[in-house]
């Protein structure tokens, strides 16, 4: 493993070589990127690859004249092997050899001149920035690096806030993917460092600070996902990815369930019956490779719109704009829908006993996704269901609510009492062991628990779980 220590390539014709200090170490190089990749070399035994980024709008340093220009940003392709030429025959880039390197061309927006005499546009949208960096950044497997260290000091601001901006949400991404593992994600850290002045034999210190954010156990697409007009005005084109936005509506439909089914404290819904039956119908081919892979054909559509047009002295770059929040929070849904998918997959390996359900949420879930006040509901309840259970011979499934109505004590099973007239909401005030739909049976030492297999009964409680709201 490795880190990837990022840079956006600016100005590059008025680099100097400076003398950079990170905690007393000093290193003489022309590219921040260098020095910190140097210090982590020899302080800390560490392995780098420097990621430069490079606005597309820096094909005026590497073009010859507009025909070129034009040709280059037709092709990203072209463009970057003219800007790795660039870097091979420059000197200021000399330090690149003592490192694996790669670049890649960001989008650009804003007014560029061309030899003077050609004007260069790019219309853009800083949501079209961030979203492009965001799954451009994915492309780098960040997940499998050591840590990401991005220098805040180089590029235009609009750039820089746009990296930060997308790692942020990378951030949160990684750490979705696995919360319910209760894994970290991926560890970030933004280097500063002051403004070089060229008259001067300054040495500049550089500052390492460990960038974070939050992630919360909610559900960051609020609203049901059914029309792909939400991401970008497709018209009647909308119909070539029809099955794209079915894909990505069945994972939005069974993250609900899957988050529902934890939020509301219903975890039995999330086993099988003892006929096998799924409560909540998983896909096993409907995994998070496939769900990308869905999303960036509507991405790499999109971005196909992108024109360029020259006329007049000016070459225009024109982008689609595309909805950013929307996309954004897709990625953010897919990626919690993939933990709770593994989570799932893996938990129906168990029998659904008693000491399983106690052992996997009230133990692990509930504390490592801050829902403890779930776990206290759900013990209570566990605890009403072993009562009954210790006092009776089981040998086969039957139903709570028959159990309820043979008990002889009242204080054995104190929801037998008085039924609740409001079923739905017995369902969940009770962790979802509602008793005409909850079967028990002994297993030995163990306390099974299932859901009636009745297509009916499941189907009711789907709809609860789906809306438990309504």
């Amino acid at each position: 493993m490795q880190y990837i220590v990022m840079q956006i390539i600016g100005d590059f014709l008025k680099y100097s070589e400076v003398e950079w200090l990170i905690e007393n170490k000093k290193y003489k190089t022309y590219l921040i990127s260098c020095a910190i990749s140097n210090y982590y070399k020899d302080n800390l035994l560490e392995d780098c690859k420097i990621q430069l980024l490079i606005p597309e709008s820096l094909v005026t340093y590497v073009a010859k004249d507009e025909d070129e220009a034009f040709e280059l940003l037709n092709d990203k392709n072209k463009l970057k092997k003219k800007f790795l030429t660039k870097i091979e025959e420059n000197p200021i880039f000399k330090d690149l050899a003592n490192f694996k390197f790669d670049v890649l061309i960001i989008q650009s927006i804003g007014p560029f001149n061309l030899n003077k005499k050609c004007l260069i546009i790019f219309e853009n949208y800083v949501e079209n920035l961030i979203l492009h960096l965001i799954f451009d950044l994915m492309n780098l497997k960040l997940e499998e690096s050591k840590g990401i260290i991005f220098s805040v000091s180089t590029g235009l601001n609009i750039y820089v806030c746009s990296v930060i901006e997308a790692l942020k949400t990378l951030i949160v991404y990684y750490k979705l993917l696995k919360i319910i593992q209760g894994e970290a994600g991926i560890n970030v850290k933004l280097a500063f460092s002051p403004p070089v002045i060229h008259e001067l034999n300054l040495i500049y210190p550089i500052q390492l600070y460990t960038y974070d954010a939050k992630a919360f156990f909610e559900l960051p697409l609020k609203k049901d996902f059914n029309n792909l007009n939400e991401i970008y005005d497709f018209k009647e084109e909308g119909e070539k990815f029809s099955n794209s936005r079915k894909e990505l509506k069945k994972a939005m439909t069974l993250l609900k369930f899957m988050f529902n089914a934890i939020k509301y404290n219903a975890p039995l819904t999330l086993f099988e019956t003892f006929q096998n039956i799924e409560v909540i119908e998983l896909n096993s081919s409907l995994n998070l490779e496939k769900l990308l892979e869905e999303l960036r054909k509507i991405l790499d559509y999109i971005n196909g719109k992108r024109e360029v047009k020259f006329e007049n002295n000016t070459i225009k770059v024109i982008y689609p704009k595309m909805n950013k929040q929307l996309i954004t929070n897709m990625l953010l849904s897919l990626a919690l829908y993939s933990s709770l998918r593994e989570f799932t997959f893996e938990l129906r390996k168990n029998k659904p006993s008693i000491n399983q359900i106690r052992q996997l949420f009230l133990e692990n879930v509930y504390k490592t996704v801050g829902l403890e006040s779930n776990g206290r509901f759900l013990e209570r309840d566990l605890k009403n269901i072993e009562a009954i259970a210790n006092c009776l011979s089981l040998n086969s499934w039957v139903s709570l609510n028959d159990l309820s109505k043979n008990a002889k004590k009242e204080n054995v099973y104190k929801c037998a009492k008085k039924p609740f007239s409001d079923e739905k909401r017995n369902f969940f005030a009770h962790s979802g062991f509602l008793k005409k739909f909850t079967y028990i049976k002994k297993d030995g030492n163990e306390i099974l628990l299932s859901y009636t297999c009745s297509k009916d009964a499941l189907k009711i409680i789907r709809n609860w779980l789906i809306d438990p709201s309504k």
